[in-house]
């Protein structure tokens, strides 16, 4: 299918409204497909040759509730599901240069040339910000000279979330328990004067070990909406200190540095800083794994209107293209199955924190995931507690 002057991606006309209705009615009037498509427990949608849905079955409630049938004949997937790129152009749905990427878009391309299609699509609604993964299998249809494509959409957030989780879990894991089973074997053959610098460095793995099982265990709460948040004072530069102390013995981190900068403010803020330091540490080792060894990552925090920014930064360029995938769950460059470092970032900052996650990234200046928290000043502790 080639893209016309109007779009950047797949054609922009529409059929009217008129041939649109005469369209649902043709297929309405079968029997047999009433029957099967609404015994199909997934979103059964027929669209046609301007990938406008015509036909629907009864779980189209699940995705837009109640909505009455004027609102959804004729318009596209991406804005059914109000897609957050459905409307980057003026023709809606897959006319955006983005829009390539898509599966969903992709599918729909391949039932177009007389080929059943299976893809896999990342959606954010634009309206709420929640993220949905879907499975789309588009086939083509045929019916009184008319050509159409079926569509099927099923929500498989929850397996890929597990699936996710599941392999993020056992990777990091994995690699701080191999980190201290290592130690653990020098440590045995070591003198005593060395060993107190071993002891040290093994206590930091066994500390990167619970904070990857606490990391976990947040993101499930986070999800289920059941993390709870203890705010408490927090000292800025102190707190980024701790933070490179602790990935300095990391895995992610051999022959890498982890730099704070001086510049750093040195006051107190109110957070939860366990939380924090599960999204700042995700930065770092992010970070780390972009880089190349003898690279260094750099750590900083600055007050400004109100709010205090994180700064976590490498020399590492993510591609033009994959920049708008990166918060998304699932989504990785590191692998299959490495893609909720970015996700909880985003979701524990601003659902739990109260604040905002963002990131920019060029060839010439690197990369830098920043956080953005409200600056609630607070006294020192010790100060506090005179009062």
């Amino acid at each position: 299918m080639k893209a016309d002057k109007a779009t950047q991606f797949l054609p922009a006309e529409r059929d009217s409204y008129f041939k649109v209705i005469a369209q649902n009615k043709l297929l309405a009037s079968h029997d047999m497909l009433n029957v099967i498509s609404n015994s199909i427990p997934s979103l059964f949608l027929i669209l046609n040759g301007r990938r406008q849905i015509v036909y629907m079955n009864s779980k189209i409630k699940d995705f837009i509730g109640n909505a009455d049938f004027e609102s959804v004949i004729g318009v596209r997937p991406g804005e059914l599901i109000d897609c957050e790129n459905a409307w980057l152009s003026d023709g809606g749905c897959g006319t955006n240069k983005i829009c390539q990427l898509c599966g969903a878009a992709q599918s729909f391309v391949g039932a177009h040339k007389g080929v059943r299609t299976v893809n896999e699509c990342r959606i954010t609604s634009k309206k709420n910000g929640h993220g949905l993964d879907l499975k789309v299998t588009a086939s083509p249809y045929h019916v009184d000279n008319e050509d159409f494509v079926i569509v099927v959409i099923e929500d498989i957030s929850n397996m890929k979330r597990k699936q996710v989780m599941e392999r993020l879990f056992f990777h990091d894991i994995l690699n701080t328990a191999g980190g201290i089973y290592g130690l653990s074997d020098i440590l045995r053959e070591t003198t005593e004067n060395e060993t107190r610098d071993l002891s040290e460095m093994l206590f930091k793995q066994s500390l990167n070990l619970v904070e990857d099982i606490q990391l976990q265990r947040d993101l499930v709460q986070a999800e289920n909406g059941e993390l709870k948040v203890v705010n408490e004072p927090i000292h800025a530069f102190e707190f980024l200190e701790s933070i490179a102390e602790l990935y300095t013995f990391h895995t992610v981190a051999q022959k890498k540095r982890i730099l704070v900068d001086p510049q750093t403010t040195r006051n107190y803020f109110l957070s939860d800083s366990g939380l924090l330091r599960r999204v700042i540490g995700n930065m770092v080792k992010n970070a780390l794994e972009a880089i190349e060894p003898g690279s260094s990552v750099t750590l900083n925090a600055s007050c400004e209107n109100e709010t205090i920014l994180f700064n976590v930064q490498n020399q590492g360029f993510i591609p033009v293209n994959v920049q708008s995938e990166i918060f998304h769950r699932s989504f990785t460059t590191k692998g299959m199955g490495r893609g909720l470092g970015t996700f909880s970032i985003k979701l524990i900052t601003e659902k739990y924190l109260g604040g905002q996650a963002f990131f920019k990234s060029s060839e010439s200046q690197g990369t830098t995931f920043s956080v953005q928290l409200p600056m609630i000043p607070v006294a020192k502790p010790n100060q506090m507690m005179k009062n």
